[in-house]
């Protein structure tokens, strides 16, 4: 859901569709990793290690948004993704912040 929401809200409307592609991509490889990836752990690591080990990949993706990701809750899409203020206008209706 993120990869749709998030590049639309942080990119201008130039680069907006290549931003919500890269996203969508790199979610759709990390999917195709896990899914091959996770039979192999259980096998060689065992349930809880492997447990452990997505637990921790959970944690670092946390600290990463917590971090860095900028936070675009009541901001109009214009202000969130930088465009100067006469281009927010050009680009069309405001979206209404999601909640």
């Amino acid at each position: 859901m993120l990869d749709w929401t998030y590049p639309n809200e942080l990119f201008p409307t130039e680069v907006r569709a290549t931003a919500v592609g890269v996203a969508t991509s790199v979610s759709r490889v990390g999917a195709a990793v896990g899914t091959y990836l996770l039979p192999l752990s259980l096998t060689g690591l065992g349930t809880g290690p492997t447990m452990l080990v997505a637990a921790g990949v959970t944690a670092v993706g946390l600290l990463v948004c917590v971090l860095w990701a900028e936070e675009t809750r009541g901001t109009a899409l214009g202000a969130a993704n930088g465009a100067p203020a006469g281009r927010a206008s050009q680009a069309g209706p405001q979206a209404v912040p999601v909640r």
